[in-house]
């Protein structure tokens, strides 16, 4: 039998189905498991939570993304949260015990690693993005890049007493929820960092069902970082709300993609649509 180490992992879905196996199989592949799996639900559509149930995973009502992450960090049992998009996944079987372990030798209170993609199944975009975002966690974990307080909750460690304590991540904002939880615990003093350590992330956008080009991505991301400034003072707050909105449509649906059959036939379709049949079906 595994050894069971005190790590509650929470994981946001929206249809994932096409995703949640490669993550969850890669969890129970672990030498180490961890004391619970925890699954977040914003309402899937598709598999999703049948998956979850298949790998015994525990499943709650969620949201996207704030609101899922928070949910679960509220009913776990352990003390460090791994808080794992669905897309992600660990890339070696020793992954979660030296993870943990390079996290606490660390002496941080919140902490991420560097993401590799799967160059088989990601395309060149993937790999461009994969560089960037890389980049960004090397340069915000030196002294002089920490000033801009900056990470992706794509896969974030966080111990629970000061999550809990900064109130978790702020269910107001649609997008860099993540880095304003650093900015949070960063005033009141925790300690945030980049472990030298890889974790596997799904990059390509089109199985993904997003379609977003990477250069329309980091504007999103520029808009949404000046949203948190203009959101930490409260007299343009909410205009900061409205911005961070506004970054999150440039961005893109975030969530997977419903597979499914469509109904019409190239015949149907060159002839036009029945009146009654929404832009949706189409």
């Amino acid at each position: 039998m595994k050894e069971i180490i005190p790590v509650s992992i929470i994981i946001p879905a929206k249809n994932e189905g096409r995703h949640l196996p490669k993550l969850l199989e890669s969890i129970g592949e672990q030498t180490v498991q961890p004391a619970e799996v925890i699954l977040a639900d914003a309402d899937s559509q598709d598999n999703t939570v049948a998956i979850a149930e298949k790998y015994n995973v525990k499943v709650i009502k969620g949201g996207m993304p704030a609101v899922g992450r928070n949910r679960g960090a509220e009913i776990a049992i352990s003390d460090t949260l791994f808080f794992m998009d669905a897309d992600t996944y660990f890339l070696d079987i020793g992954d979660l015990k030296e993870i943990y372990d390079k996290f606490f030798k660390s002496d941080l209170d919140l902490a991420s690693c560097y993401f590799k993609m799967d160059a088989k199944e990601d395309g060149f975009q993937s790999k461009i993005t994969q560089v960037i975002y890389n980049s960004l966690k090397w340069f915000v974990s030196r002294k002089i890049g920490k000033i801009f307080k900056f990470d992706f909750a794509t896969f974030l460690i966080a111990k629970k007493d000061p999550f809990e304590r900064v109130g978790g991540f702020d269910e107001k904002l649609d997008v860099l929820e993540d880095t304003e939880l650093v900015k949070k615990l960063n005033r009141l003093g925790y300690a945030h960092g980049v472990l030298n350590k890889k974790i596997g992330a799904t990059f390509n956008d089109k199985r993904k069902g997003r379609h977003t080009p990477i250069i329309k991505e980091l504007f999103a991301v520029a808009i949404g970082y000046l949203s948190l400034i203009l959101y930490k003072n409260p007299r343009t707050r909410e205009l900061g709300i409205k911005m961070n909105k506004k970054a999150k449509k440039l961005y893109g649906p975030l969530g997977g993609v419903i597979d499914y059959q469509n109904p019409y036939s190239p015949d149907d379709r060159s002839q036009g649509y029945p009146k009654n049949v929404s832009k949706a079906s189409r």
